[in-house]
């Protein structure tokens, strides 16, 4: 079990923890030589241009919080929308390979070569079996989810977050969990669909958690 700075990741598989490990530490590099520059969405173009050669993943403490969630959950169906290099993805596709099932991770990508570096690393971890990427503008590609869906992952451009959600609010089964990345740094870019995770008559029960740069975590109640 790989640690760095007290944490221990749940993952216990060599060839899945060198691939995270060398993802993460290149994050790390990014994040800091991003880190000079404050992190306004008014003032910086957060587009498809910006964001080309840029990850922006989650945290390790939010991958491992993302694994033991779909494994305690037993989750066959998982949607993300933003995958990205497909950090994220390789912990919820770990999880689903764990949970000795057949599932399947629904990715969303609009970059064409995230995308393909995302099936890269999944390739290179053994789980691509699990995952199916989606090219392309999410608004679209995910009108044509399939019911059941037991877990979601909103990580992808923080101002579209509430149009995507609304296409897959309806195909999450009842108990299904949501995770959003980015409440704290991003909670103004975000702030219509963190509004309405937090309305009791949009049928989630919803909260926030300190880890990585703010956590969303909400069930579907309804």
């Amino acid at each position: 079990m790989n640690e760095k700075n007290g944490f221990t990741t749940p993952i216990r598989d060599s060839r899945i923890e060198a691939v995270l490990s060398r993802l993460h530490a290149v994050a790390d590099v990014q994040e800091a030589e991003m880190a000079a520059r404050p992190p306004d969405l008014k003032n910086r173009n957060w587009g498809p241009n910006f964001l080309k050669d840029k990850m922006i993943p989650i945290h390790r403490e939010q991958g491992a919080f993302l694994y033991l969630l779909a494994r305690s959950i037993r989750a066959e169906t998982i949607v993300e929308f933003g995958t990205s290099h497909g950090l994220s993805t390789i912990y919820l596709a770990a999880a689903i390979r764990d949970n000795g099932t057949e599932g399947q991770i629904i990715g969303t990508e609009f970059v064409a070569e995230k995308m393909a570096q995302a099936q890269r690393n999944l390739e290179e971890t053994g789980l691509a079996r699990f995952v199916r990427i989606r090219e392309g503008d999410a608004r679209q590609t995910l009108r044509d989810l399939p019911e059941g869906i037991d877990m979601c992952l909103m990580d992808g451009f923080p101002p579209y977050s509430l149009e995507v959600f609304r296409l897959i609010a309806p195909r999450l089964r009842k108990g299904a969990i949501v995770v959003v990345d980015g409440t704290g740094t991003l909670r103004e870019a975000q702030a219509d669909f963190l509004a309405y995770l937090r309305d009791p008559g949009n049928g989630f029960r919803y909260t926030e958690l300190p880890i990585g740069d703010g956590t969303g975590l909400a069930v579907k109640d309804a």
